[in-house]
This record gives C-alpha cells, sequence and structure tokens, in this order.
C-alpha cells in the first residue's frame, strides 16, 4: 500500500470522523478526543491494514477501499477486502446525513440491543472462544487462534467434559477448520483470477502493437505523413520498420524464455512452501490477551449491527423491557415541553403555555 493510497484513506477518514465509530463505548468511558482517535487510526494504517479494514473498513466507501488494492497478498487484507466489496450497497462517498438524524426507530433498537448485550451476554458463554469460532471462524483464527500453541490446541478434554460433549466439540472445531480453510483457498484462487486476467490484458495489448507494426511493416500501408516525416522512399521505411518489428519478435521470444525460467522457480519455491510446515506466530501473553480483547470488542459491534445471522433480533427490537427508561423519561419530558396547544394560547389572550395548568398531574 502505498504513500498516495495511504493519504487518501487518512483525509477520507478525518472528513468523516464524525460518522466512523471509532469504538464500542463501555458504560462509564469516556470517548477520546477526534486527535487521539485519527493519530491512533493512522498508527493502525501504517502498521496492520488487515485491522484497520476490520475495524473501520465497513464505513469506507468503494474507491476508498479500493486504496487497499496494494495491500494484497497478506491473507487477512485479502479475506476482509474482498467481503468489504462484495457488499451490494457500500457506504456512500460522503455521509448523506449526519449521525444524529438517524431515524428514532433505529436510535431505539441500538439502545435496545446494547442494553440486552449488557444484561445477557457480556461474560456469558455466548463469548466464549468456540462459540466465537463457530460464528466467525476467520476472524478467529486471525485474532486468537493462530496464536494458540500447538500443544494447548491439542489439549485433552476435562475430565468433567463428557463424551457426548467431547464429540460435538471435535465435530465444531472440524467445521470451523474447514470453512477457514476453504475461504483462504477462495481468496488464494481469486486473486490468482485476477492476476491471470491482468496478464491477458497485458498480452492483448502487446499483441495489438505487434499487429500495428507488422501492417505498417508493409510498404504499400504506410500513411503519407510518415513517409513524410521520414523523408524516405515507402520501401525503406518498410524496410525499418519491418527490421524493428523482427527485433520486437527477437525480444519477445527471450522475455519468454526468461519468464518460463522464472515461473519454474515460483513453482518450485511453491512445491517447497508446501512441504514447510509453517513457524508457529510467537507472540507474548500480554498480546494474545489484547488480541482476543479486540476480537470480542468486534464481536460486540458485530451483534449491535445485526449480524449474527442465528440470532433473533425482533425479540430485542420491539420489547420495550430492554428500553433506557431514565432516558425514556427524559425523552418524555423534552416532548411535554415541547408541545404547545395554539388553542390554549388563544384562550389566554395569545400567551404560550408558560407551565403547569393543573389539567395533568406527574
Amino acid at each position: 500500500m502505498d504513500a498516495a493510497s495511504k493519504i487518501s484513506v487518512l483525509n477520507y477518514t478525518r472528513a468523516n470522523l464524525g460518522t466512523i465509530v471509532y469504538k464500542t463505548m463501555r458504560p462509564g468511558e469516556v470517548d477520546p478526543a477526534p486527535e487521539e482517535k485519527l493519530s491512533h487510526m493512522t498508527a493502525l494504517l501504517d502498521d496492520d491494514p488487515a485491522l484497520f479494514l476490520s475495524r473501520w473498513g465497513r464505513f469506507l466507501p468503494r474507491e476508498q477501499l479500493e486504496q487497499f488494492e496494494g495491500a494484497r497478498g497478506d491473507y487477512e487484507v485479502d479475506f476482509h477486502l474482498t467481503t468489504l466489496l462484495a457488499q451490494p450497497t457500500p457506504p456512500p462517498s460522503t455521509p448523506t446525513s449526519p449521525p444524529r438524524t438517524r431515524t428514532t426507530a433505529h436510535i431505539r433498537s441500538q439502545n435496545r440491543r446494547l442494553q440486552y448485550l449488557r444484561r445477557h451476554l457480556q461474560n456469558t458463554p455466548y463469548f466464549d472462544d468456540e462459540a466465537m469460532q463457530l460464528r466467525e471462524p476467520a476472524l478467529y483464527e486471525h485474532y486468537v487462534g493462530q496464536y494458540i500453541p500447538e500443544e494447548e490446541r491439542n489439549a485433552p478434554f476435562a475430565e468433567e467434559i463428557n463424551l457426548v460433549e467431547r464429540v460435538l466439540s471435535d465435530i465444531d472445531r472440524g467445521w470451523a477448520e474447514e470453512r477457514v480453510r476453504r475461504e483462504r483457498e477462495e481468496a488464494m484462487e481469486e486473486e490468482e483470477e485476477e492476476e491471470e486476467q491482468e496478464e491477458e490484458e497485458e498480452e492483448g495489448e502487446e499483441e495489438e502493437d505487434s499487429a500495428l507494426m507488422r501492417e505498417n511493416g508493409n510498404g504499400s500501408r504506410v500513411d503519407k505523413p510518415v513517409r513524410r516525416k521520414y523523408g524516405v522512399p515507402n520501401g525503406e521505411v518498410a524496410h525499418d520498420l519491418a527490421r524493428d518489428n523482427d527485433m520486437d519478435v527477437l525480444s519477445s521470444h527471450r522475455e519468454g524464455e526468461e519468464g518460463d525460467k522464472q515461473e519454474g522457480n515460483e513453482q518450485e519455491m511453491v512445491d517447497d512452501k508446501e512441504n514447510v510446515k509453517p513457524a508457529f506466530p510467537s507472540i507474548s501473553e500480554e498480546e494474545r490477551q489484547e488480541l482476543r480483547d479486540e476480537f470480542v470488542r468486534i464481536m460486540e459491534e458485530r451483534f449491535l449491527d445485526g449480524e449474527d445471522n442465528e440470532f433473533d433480533y425482533s425479540t430485542v427490537d420491539f420489547n420495550e423491557e430492554y428500553d433506557d427508561m431514565d432516558q425514556q423519561h427524559m425523552d418524555l419530558q423534552d416532548k411535554y415541553f415541547d408541545e404547545d396547544d395554539p388553542d390554549d394560547d388563544e384562550d389566554r389572550g395569545g400567551e404560550g403555555h408558560t407551565g403547569y395548568t393543573g389539567e395533568l398531574d406527574y
């Protein structure tokens, strides 16, 4: 990812910082200042574009997501970028409205989901590693799974785990690992297809250039402006162009031989890589915990955004039990004092409603 692409992404981020959800705020947590947010996002874009995409990619329009094409080749970048670009309705390049103009129903449903999350999901099996791995295998592998040592990954079950639970756990783990493997293969195949398409386009352009040179190599078809430019008869121009064409053919032949050798070397490298077991990425326990906390935060955001396909959000979105009653009371008060009956104003000689009338008793 070159400097120009990073500048483009950061300029968009700076201009739309108010519409990008920096992180899910916990009770009592203070929202960081805009400068602090931008500084952290800039550092993350430099150090880990994949993590930047996982956190804020859904807030970027297509033209900004395409700035990450230069970072392809990394599995996590390929995964997030392919997923985000596949969305049928990417976010617009400029926000159509600030966050405060969202509908009341949307805000209410988001608040209810947050209340449900705090009451019933936080610190529960919903956010256990196994449960999160089943919901998002690729994200789990990126943030947690790849850093688990082999002996810990294959550790025996605890004695209190019965046979049925062990079998089901093995099935779930095998399914998650297979899904990660398939997604990696699909990402690699898509990347290879894009490279092949680019090569075919380049070859097509080269063939068009060669055909044009061959056509101009025929003296009867050399345009008069060309003859005037070189100041020589048709035959001499044709001879020079034909000679240049022969040199191009020889050069192409040599490039083809070198390309074949390079492809052979690359294939040998691929074969070697397939026979070598990848090194285990070693990080400290503190770093592992930080990555897991980040993964949990992302999973919380995905729940709030309605991305858990197994959860029935209607049981929360339309349930008044999860309303914040303090906020509701404030909203009712604001609504009451904002309402002003014009008929009452006329009865009072046009004076505005100034206080309690005795008709309602709160």
